[in-house]
Formats: structure tokens, C-alpha cells, sequence
């Protein structure tokens, strides 16, 4: 039995004078330590490789702010922005665990070359591949363990870049031409209303009533043919009519100089051909209309335009057109300017008075403008206290809008013009949220400064080292590498000796006390596979 074991079993010994002569020269590798000689390049630039992917999501966060999302992707950014950073991050992040990986490395041949126990080299190589290990280390805590935390919550980063961007509706402006059916020309000649018999009694034609007037007094949205503009589009458009120009004027009046039992004008608004009168309380202005050719800043959308509001005092005047005098008689005869005369004197002419009855005031009056305009309670109604505000800027953006609603239904459909615009759409754009860009910033700054200290003591080394195994056996000096120069890289072993095979297994070993079996490393001619409940001496 004795012998058969000894057959099935290699000694050490026999171990060794079978192993193949790898060395292939009597000199060995020198040791050259050194700031330059040994710099960790590819450790060192993948800090600064992380360093750059923190300039990535800046740039496109900041490029991305306020875009459409239909503008990107495209040609130019032909990667979504959510994308992009998720690349960033997954680069940045993949350099960061590289860089601890060889810092690592280092760290742990330092702490052998400054002379250590098997514990702590242990611990040093256990807490650069445990996160649990590395946050459990209690007193032993060191620069492994750091690095090894703070690149495995870094991670974080991708998740704070997603939430830093998003995407909003808000109006964009971009420029555009749109063009519009709407006459520049005059409005033609009788187009409004009918005049008959010696008074000239104004009679509106049918088309101005139901396109025009009607729509005026309904404030219903002013219909407009256009193209060129797909969303809210702003612009200045070119039509007939009214170059207007007032005189204000003050007139005071003192009621206690007036007699009791007597009736009062306090104040009118007269609608006239060709002249408007507005007499208010203590104020009078004087309006005159001139047909002629003026601007209008309008906003279109939905096939409709709306006026956009303009000071009392604003000149959008180009040119003032003559107007032949209109006359009237028998018969039926053509007005311009009737119709809008008609719908303006029919909303605006009123007029106001009081009569002094002792409780001061009793106040009469005709029309909408004194009930619209006034201001007085129950307490100042039929007192001094009472008082109008002044109608001539509604009144003046009355007949302004009366004149464009003309101008666009007299305008025939082969009657264009274009103009510029600033088109105002609503559209998906990106948006940057940047305080969660300084979180995952923060993060992965601190995952730099944080795993560059593991480099620390590079100097000292005499060659590239790593943690493979082969290369930490052969540090401690293990039998079945002992035909290896100990100051060889780890590559230069495995190009001498990489086929060497090794299967780990029980090995007779002799001894003075006799042969103990053990486990190790050995040729896989003289071991063999361990055996169950078996306890090994050696």
C-alpha cells in the first residue's frame, strides 16, 4: 500500500528536477525605480480622460438648452442629448474603475515594498475587490478603501445626467415671409353704403353689412387668407385706412355758477362725416380722419388676424389719399366711407347732461358712452364727485379696426402681398436643469481626487507590476516558479513560461518525519485531484 502511494504520488523534489529550465539568461532585469521611468500612464490619463467627460455633458446641455427636439437629433447631432450623456457617463465612469484598478495595484506592491504583514497586504488587496469589505474596514480604512467606495457610488452620476435634461413646450420665434390676400390700393369707390335723396341718408350696402359690420358688432375674429405661417406669426400689414390726428383741448366750467332748475350739456360724443367730436368732462378732443394708406401690426394664426394695440398718439400713416366728394340726390348714390360712418355714429354718438334739482344733480344722457366711461358709486352718482374717463383711445381703436375690417373684405382674391414676420410656434424644445449637472459633476470630481492617491508611491517601484496572480506567486517566491527571474514583469513570464501546465491538486512532499500530502500548485503529472474529508498535513 505504501508503495503504491509513493508510485501515485511526486515528491517536491522530483517536482522541481522535471520542471522545464525557463531561464533563458544568468542576468536578471534590473530594478529601476523612478518618477518618469515608472509613471503610470494609463492610470494617470484615464483620471484625466474622466476629467474630459466631465466637459462632455456641459457642452451638450448647453448646446441642447432651448433646442427643438425636432432640430435634434439631425445631420449635425445626429445623437439624442439623453443619449449622449448616458455615453459620457458610461466612458467617464469605466475610466474611473481602470484608473482605481492600477491604482490599486500600486498601492498594494507599495505597501509590500515599505514592508507589511500578510493581513494588512490582504486587506489591501481585499478591499480593491469588495465595496462591502471596503465600507466594513472600520479601523483598517485606507486610501484602497476610499477609492473603492467612492468609484462604486459614482455610478450615481448617470442617473443625476439623466434628470438634467428634459423637454418643455414654449414658444419659439423664427422668421418667416407670409403672404396675405390684402389690398394696398384704396377702397374702391361706393363700397360701403348706399346714399339716397336730398339728406343723404346712409343706407349700408348688403356685403358691408354682413362682412364688415356685423362681425364688428359681434366681436367675432377677423377672418384672413395667408400662407407662409404654421404657428402664431407677428407682423406689420400694408392696407387702407385712416391717417388720424387729434387736438385736446380743456374747457373748465364751475356748476355752482349755474342756476338751479336748469339743464346742462356736460359733455358729447359727436360722430360726423369726416370729423369726429369728442367732448368730455373738461376735456375735449378733436379726431380727424383722412382715408389713406397705413400700417397695421397684427398677429395671424388660425386663418384669422388680430389688431395689435396701438398708443392714441402712434403715426402709422405711409400716405394720405385724396377722396373725391361724395354727393347725394335722387336716386341711389355709391359711398366709400358711408357704411363706416354709419356703424361708428350708431356705437359712439351720445351725449350727457344734468339738471340742477337740489340733490345736486339729476344726470341724462343718450347713448353708451356716459354709462360706459362714467365712475360713481351710489354714494358719488349725481354729485361733483362723479367724473368720465376719456373714450377717445377706444374710440379711435374702434374705427381703426372698422377700417381694416374693410380694407381685408374689400380686397379681391387675386390681391396679394408679403411680408416678413416673426413666426411664434409652440414646440418641443430641451431644457437644462443645471443644478443636477453640479451634482453629477461633484461626483465624479470627487471620484478623481479621490482615487488619485492610490498612485502615490509610484516612484518607488522597480517595474510594472500588477496583482496577477503568477506575478504575486512568484513574489513569494512559490517552488514551481522558481526557474523564473524574480524581477521579471508578469508579461515576460507568461512569454517564457505560459505553457507551462499546473493543476492545483495533492503533492507528496518528503520530510524528515516522512512524507506529508498537501495541496498546491504542481505539474499535473505528479498531482492529483484532492480527495474528499481528507485532512492535509503539509
Amino acid at each position: 500500500m505504501e508503495q503504491e502511494t509513493k508510485s501515485e504520488h511526486a515528491t517536491t523534489e522530483k517536482v522541481m528536477k522535471e520542471t522545464p529550465p525557463y531561464e533563458t539568461a544568468r542576468m536578471g532585469d534590473p530594478w529601476v525605480p523612478g518618477v518618469f521611468k515608472q509613471l503610470p500612464w494609463g492610470g494617470l490619463l484615464a483620471l484625466v480622460g474622466v476629467a474630459v467627460c466631465c466637459l462632455g455633458p456641459v457642452a451638450i446641455l448647453k448646446d441642447s438648452n432651448g433646442k427643438p427636439t425636432a432640430t435634434w437629433p439631425n445631420q449635425e447631432h445626429p445623437i439624442q442629448p439623453a443619449v449622449l450623456l448616458s455615453i459620457c457617463t458610461a466612458i467617464g465612469n469605466t475610466l474611473l474603475r481602470y484608473a482605481l484598478f492600477q491604482g490599486w495595484s500600486i498601492a498594494w506592491w507599495v505597501e509590500a515594498l515599505r514592508g507589511s504583514t500578510v493581513g494588512d497586504l490582504h486587506r489591501h488587496w481585499e478591499y480593491g475587490t469588495s465595496v462591502l469589505a471596503s465600507v466594513t474596514s472600520t479601523r483598517h480604512f485606507n486610501r484602497i478603501a476610499l477609492g473603492t467606495f467612492i468609484a462604486s457610488i459614482v455610478v450615481i452620476d448617470g442617473p443625476l445626467l439623466q434628470k438634467a435634461t428634459s423637454s418643455t413646450t414654449r414658444p419659439l420665434a423664427s422668421q418667416a415671409n407670409i403672404t396675405v390676400q390684402i389690398s394696398p390700393n384704396p377702397l374702391p369707390l361706393g363700397y360701403t353704403a348706399w346714399m339716397t335723396g336730398h339728406s343723404g341718408t346712409i343706407f349700408p350696402k348688403l356685403d358691408f353689412v354682413q362682412q364688415v359690420m356685423q362681425g364688428f358688432n359681434n366681436r367675432t375674429a377677423i377672418p384672413l387668407n395667408y400662407t407662409g405661417c404654421n404657428g402664431v406669426c407677428n407682423t406689420t400689414l400694408q392696407a387702407a385706412g385712416f391717417d388720424v390726428h387729434c387736438s385736446h383741448s380743456t374747457q373748465p366750467y364751475n356748476i355752482s355758477e349755474y342756476s338751479a332748475g336748469t339743464s346742462y350739456e356736460m359733455g358729447s360724443t359727436n360722430i360726423t362725416y369726416n370729423i369726429n367730436l369728442d367732448d368730455g368732462n373738461l376735456a375735449i378732443a378733436d379726431c380727424r380722419y383722412n382715408i389713406a394708406l397705413v400700417n397695421y401690426p397684427v398677429q395671424v394664426s388660425n386663418d384669422t388676424v388680430e389688431l395689435l394695440p396701438r398708443p392714441t398718439d402712434a403715426n402709422d400713416t405711409i400716405k394720405v389719399w385724396q377722396l373725391d366728394r361724395e354727393v347725394h340726390g335722387l336716386g341711389m348714390w355709391g359711398s366709400t366711407l358711408g357704411g363706416i360712418y354709419s356703424v361708428a355714429y350708431t356705437k359712439y354718438e351720445s351725449s350727457s347732461s344734468f339738471y340742477i334739482d337740489g340733490t345736486p344733480l339729476s344726470l341724462m344722457y343718450s347713448g353708451a358712452i356716459p354709462i360706459q366711461y362714467l365712475v360713481a358709486n351710489s354714494s358719488t352718482l349725481g354729485t361733483c364727485d362723479m367724473y368720465w374717463t376719456d373714450p377717445t383711445p377706444d374710440i379711435i381703436a374702434g374705427i381703426r379696426e372698422l377700417g381694416f375690417r374693410t380694407a381685408i373684405a374689400a380686397t379681391n382674391s387675386t390681391t396679394d402681398q408679403t411680408f416678413e414676420a416673426t413666426e411664434i410656434a409652440i414646440v418641443q424644445v430641451y431644457v437644462s436643469h443645471y443644478h443636477y449637472l453640479g451634482g453629477a459633476l461633484l461626483v465624479m470630481f470627487l471620484g478623481v481626487v479621490l482615487v488619485f492617491p492610490t498612485f502615490l508611491g509610484w516612484w518607488q517601484l522597480g517595474r510594472k507590476m500588477s496583482l496577477s496572480p503568477i506575478e504575486i506567486a512568484k513574489a513569494f517566491n512559490a517552488p514551481l516558479l522558481e526557474g523564473f527571474r524574480s524581477n521579471s514583469e508578469v508579461k515576460k513570464i507568461l512569454k517564457e513560461g505560459g505553457g507551462l501546465e499546473v493543476v492545483y491538486g495533492e503533492v507528496v512532499m518528503p520530510g524528515s518525519e516522512g512524507e506529508k500530502k498537501s495541496l498546491q500548485m504542481a505539474n499535473p503529472e505528479f498531482a492529483i485531484r484532492p480527495r474528499a474529508k481528507f485532512a492535509y498535513d503539509g
